[in-house]
């Protein structure tokens, strides 16, 4: 017999595990991180929550949902990726779901996208020197043809930006 809902993560700096604690919390669902989680333990659930960072414009750890997808098809399945992208359209991320899924899966698979955080004391030395460069980039770049992520990549380098925020996941509250 299925159980309803499970939520599963991969969270490097807890950002994506913090929403889906939220996401669990409001469903009643188990919550189980990424490196729990295999096949046949989704195959016990009708619903199945998968959250992820994004990084190297990559969903981290989709790998159980995509390689799977045959066996998963036909259960619901939420994708949520958590960045410091500007928006929740998917638009904005789809060179990610591009990479991520194939047309088969796009079509059935709800994505979402949600705001993290950055924060330079917690990153990594290697998180932080890509987005040395990256600002190092962009810097000389006229802020006219900025797409969006830009000024974000420069007003958070060295502090503190928190997007993190329970109400994004209020679906009546969406742009």
């Amino acid at each position: 017999m299925c159980r309803m809902v499970v939520v599963a993560c991969k969270s490097r700096y807890a950002h994506t595990k913090t929403y889906a604690q939220w996401i669990a919390a409001e469903f009643g669902a188990d919550l189980i991180e990424c490196c729990n989680v295999d096949i046949e333990t989704l195959l016990n659930y009708d619903i199945i929550v998968y959250g992820g960072g994004i990084y190297n414009h990559a969903i981290e750890g989709i790998s159980t949902i995509t390689k799977n997808f045959d066996l998963l098809k036909n259960k619901t399945i939420v994708v949520f990726t958590v960045g410091m992208e500007c928006s929740s359209t998917n638009g904005d991320i789809m060179p990610f779901i591009e990479k991520s899924f194939t047309d088969e899966m796009k079509e059935k698979i709800h994505l979402f996208h949600l705001k993290g955080e950055s924060d330079h004391i917690k990153n990594g030395f290697l998180h932080n020197q890509l987005w040395g460069i990256f600002k190092k980039l962009i810097s000389h770049k006229c802020p006219d043809y900025f797409d969006g992520n830009e000024p974000i990549v420069l007003s958070s380098y060295g502090n503190v930006i928190d997007f993190i925020d329970k109400h994004a996941l209020d679906p009546s509250l969406a742009e």
